[in-house]
């Protein structure tokens, strides 16, 4: 190892610590994370006992100190969960495996921290960091931007052959000849762990480009310059697997936005551990597989998915003598009898190549279905907090394009097992993501919000290129955002005509941005949710004289149409119809609100199919929806007047029914 190497490792814990005092937090952490993964050497210092000094373990001390220094507040607020409880498991596991196969506690403890620092430390900072869709879109910039940073070291490499790393550090380069041209990989381990990282993030720059958020970066374009650069550099990098996985990852993408279904991403999720099933009991051999190859494709490449699956053979019955624990550590899931190796047509030794075989061996059941849960269980979240119809909306975007990167990365888990450091955090992150704006929280209280509130909201909302946009759209962005919280803020006091009078000079405003910069879409989500509030602030109002059912029909119906899967806009129009007087319809409106909900609907879903249901004469219905409402104010413990004031009229309205 050349001491520039050494050097490098070590100086990145002051320099993490460094971006922490001239960076948000926030971004000293993404920052930290994706130019540790794509500029350190893989290589580490070796050290006895603990975890070797690599590029993880430096990020990992800098992030640490960083946090403790200058964001104690965050962690000290962080409070564990119960889908925190795989990666637990999966960090145990290992311990339990050394002392049931007769090891020391200092052996287990030690086996134990080799997967601490890989799994469950970045795991934590993408909880501390990226548990919400601001975070996601963070760190899926980070990557962009990685991804784009990659381009000319690729470039180079693919014509003078790989040797970056040896030029920097001092490291050997070679990384082999592919398709008739050089494989690069740059600082990273090997030309296939730079190819699955470069398709990683043209996947990520491909869909939140496609989402609106994305139009230029550093003033140049990023549709018709930088992505097309990106894909094709990609494909120049000759790995094969990874250009697969980027095609299945943009394929289940478009799908499920095109077909608003969840089927494609389902599907992914499951082919592992279907893969598991047909694998762990020999119900499949794999031999048709590499047979097609073999006559249809590359030999060499048939050969080396035999050679996979024979020793897959081997290590799967090995791991089936401890099936539960696992072999632990000291190589004792590689010991296969030396007949074995002849008669299955393998070298001397044993070689593991899938992560999963990998677990299975070393933690038995326990650990392989820990190691699967901790990847599969954010995007299985993912698919029941978000229907695809929000795939492709800015603020969502990025957590679609995770969830199935995780599912993709799972997938590569069959045959490979590279630990990348920036899907680790990303799993933490996602598993946490839940939709950002509830329905019960800012639209329902119309709240006070001051100028400082919303700044900071649109700071939130902000896209790599707001520096280059032209400045007169983004002012009348922040005006039409003042108009709408100026609108709420007179709602809240009684003010009702000027607050009316405000919210309508907001919507002016937020449709003719819509209209001008339609190839913006985060103007017609805004437009769309300033009609979903005006629409509420119409119905929702004591004095039925000073209702306006009629009006927010028609600005919510408007909303429904570019958002479909908006669940609050629904409830918007439920309400709307029950004041109306047009019970069926709320009543049909309300039911769809509560399919569409993440969360199963609310009180103010409930209370109104009360409503809607007395009216009707379904007082059965009317009753068991109206429990629902109470039962879901007990367990919230919610202090809303509106709802109170909702409930109680509910309650009058059965009253009434039941004494008629």
């Amino acid at each position: 190892m050349q001491q520039f190497a050494i050097f490098a490792l070590i100086v990145w814990v002051p320099i993490t610590v460094g971006l922490f005092t001239v960076m948000s937090p926030r971004k000293a952490a993404v920052v930290s994370l994706i130019g540790a993964w794509l500029v350190l050497p893989p290589t580490g210092i070796p050290l006895s006992g603990i975890p070797d000094y690599t590029k993880v373990t430096a990020t990992i001390l800098g992030l640490f100190i960083g946090v403790l220094l200058f964001d104690l507040p965050r962690l000290i607020a962080f409070r564990p969960r119960w889908y925190d409880l795989p990666v637990i498991v999966m960090c145990i596991c290992p311990f339990v495996a050394a002392i049931a196969n007769g090891d020391t506690t200092y052996d287990g403890i030690s086996a134990s921290l080799d997967v601490i620092f890989p799994w469950a430390f970045p795991y934590f900072f993408g909880r501390l960091y990226f548990g919400d869709l601001e975070g996601l879109h963070a760190l899926a910039l980070g990557m962009i931007v990685g991804g784009v940073g990659y381009i000319i070291p690729c470039l180079i490499e693919i014509r003078l052959s790989p040797q970056l790393g040896n030029w920097v550090y001092g490291l050997s380069g070679w990384g082999g000849i592919r398709l008739g041209g050089y494989r690069p990989k740059v600082f990273l381990a090997n030309g296939l762990e730079l190819g699955t990282w470069m398709g990683a993030a043209s996947l990520a720059a491909w869909w939140i480009w496609r989402s609106g958020t994305l139009k230029a970066m550093a003033g140049i374009p990023f549709g018709t310059v930088l992505l097309p650069s990106l894909l094709i550099t990609n494909v120049l990098c000759r790995s094969s697997g990874a250009l697969l996985l980027l095609m299945i990852g943009m394929a289940t993408l478009w799908g499920s936005v095109r077909f608003k279904t969840k089927a494609f991403l389902v599907a992914l999720i499951l082919l592992t551990p279907s893969y598991y099933i047909v694998r762990i009991p020999r119900l499949w051999s794999g031999e048709g597989v590499y047979e097609l190859l073999k006559s249809n494709f590359d030999e060499e490449r048939a050969w080396s998915l035999e050679f996979r699956f024979r020793n897959e053979n081997l290590l799967v019955e090995r791991a089936l003598e401890r099936p539960f624990t696992g072999w632990g550590g000291f190589g004792r899931s590689l010991q296969i009898d030396y007949q074995k190796l002849r008669a299955a047509g393998v070298a001397n030794r044993i070689i593991p190549d899938g992560l999963w075989v990998i677990a299975l061996g070393s933690s038995g059941f326990i650990g392989l279905a820990a190691l699967t849960l901790v990847i599969l269980l954010p995007p299985i979240l993912f698919l029941t907090r978000f229907p695809p119809g929000q795939w492709l909306e800015p603020r969502v975007a990025p957590a679609a394009m995770f969830a199935v990167l995780l599912s993709l990365f799972m997938l590569d888990c069959i045959l490979n097992a590279m630990i990348n450091l920036i899907y680790v955090v990303a799993m933490g992150g996602l598993i946490a993501t839940v939709p950002s704006r509830s329905r019960f929280e800012s639209r329902r209280e119309t709240p006070t919000s001051s100028t400082s509130d919303f700044r900071t909201k649109l700071e939130r909302t902000s896209f790599a290129g707001d520096q280059e946009a032209d400045l007169r759209y983004r002012s009348h962005e922040i005006l039409a955002g003042r108009y709408a919280d100026l609108g709420r803020s007179m709602a809240s006091q009684g003010r009702r005509d000027e607050a009316r009078s405000t919210w309508l000079q907001a919507l002016d405003m937020w449709a003719r941005l819509a209209s001008t910069q339609a190839e913006n879409p985060r103007y017609l989500a805004s437009w769309s949710e300033c009609c979903n509030d005006f629409a509420w602030f119409l119905i929702d109002q004591p004095d039925p004289d000073n209702r306006d059912s009629a009006q927010a029909i028609s600005l919510v119906l408007k909303a429904i149409d570019t958002f479909p899967e908006r669940a609050d806009f629904w409830n918007t129009l439920g309400a709307a119809y029950y004041r109306a007087g047009e019970p069926d319809s709320a009543h049909q409106a309300l039911l769809r609100s509560i399919a569409l909900d993440v969360n199963q609907g609310s009180s103010y879903d409930f209370f109104y199919l009360s409503l809607a249901c007395s009216q009707l004469d379904q007082l059965d219905s009317a009753r068991s929806w109206y429990e629902q409402g109470v039962s879901w104010l007990d367990e919230h413990a919610t202090e809303q007047p509106a709802l109170e004031r909702l409930a109680r009229e509910a309650h009058e309205s059965l009253v009434l029914r039941n004494h008629s």
